[in-house]
């Protein structure tokens, strides 16, 4: 009999009992009318690791100084605890004075303790401490070398909302030297103008403005005699012709004097 309330109600009378192993089938299928509780999904990763740790944090550093500081929301050790596969990647990285240099979030990571390298994948974000921000879908991170790179799309945005694309990359974690690979392209962000002024020197067929020091001089006007501080004197025995001063009017052409005629000679 099933439960008060579990099932459907079997009424049981005096039948072959061919009938009798049907009810019976019945009974058994109005029984199991209940949901089956839900099973908890394995971690492979929890199965197979050394250790397992929550909130872990790790410090990469080089001859004693910290390069950089790993948090993760879990962290699983395997091979003698060299290889850390991390969930929900948080790494500092620092300049070698300890001032901030920049943070790269992303959605896993793996961290090798020999070779001090680190790989961070899925919606990987680094940020950097002046407003930079580089996106890209994989990452690595060189620590002897102090160098994130990458082989996948990426795009860097700077503070006047510039952008740099391309595939694959190379820089500093502070993203002062970023060297794109292969596809490199950009767009400009807001460019600001010091002068709101029309562009007078640029024009064709416009003067050229004078330089610093030199004063500037009103055009010429008249003929070339007066420009270059007072006028040239009529040349000798020609006067200038009436009614245009200045003007200097053409040669006349010169006839010969005849020559006089010798002088009679007195008998003697």
């Amino acid at each position: 009999m099933c439960p008060r309330g579990a099932g459907t109600d079997i009424v049981m009378r005096r039948v072959p009992w061919v009938a009798a192993a049907g009810a019976a089938l019945l009974l058994v299928a109005g029984c199991q009318t209940g949901t089956t509780p839900p099973v908890a999904a394995r971690d492979p990763l929890a199965d197979s690791a050394d250790q397992v740790f929550y909130h872990a944090k790790s410090r990469l550093t080089d001859h004693g100084v910290m390069k950089s500081e790993l948090h993760a929301d879990t962290g699983y050790f395997f091979d003698d605890n060299t290889r850390i596969e991390m969930r929900v990647d948080t790494t500092y990285f620092f300049t070698a004075t300890g001032a901030p240099n920049a943070v790269l979030t992303s959605r896993e990571g793996t961290y090798n303790t020999r070779t001090g390298n680190m790989e961070a994948r899925g919606n990987v974000i680094v940020t950097g401490v002046d407003g930079r921000r580089l996106t890209t879908a994989q990452l690595r991170y060189a620590q002897a070398q102090n160098q994130i790179s990458s082989d996948s799309p990426f795009v860097l945005t700077d503070t006047t909302n510039r952008q740099t694309t391309g595939v694959g990359f190379t820089s500093d974690p502070d993203m002062n030297n970023v060297k794109c690979l292969r596809q490199c392209a950009g767009t400009a962000g807001v460019v600001n103008l010091t002068s709101t002024g029309p562009d007078t020197a640029h024009r064709p067929g416009s003067a050229a403005a004078p330089s610093a020091g030199t004063p500037a001089r009103s055009p010429q006007r008249g003929p070339p005699s007066s420009q270059a501080g007072g006028a040239i004197p009529p040349s000798a025995g020609v006067r200038p012709a009436p009614g245009r001063p200045g003007a200097t009017p053409p040669p006349k052409s010169v006839v010969p004097a005849k020559p006089a005629p010798p002088a009679p000679q007195q008998a003697p």
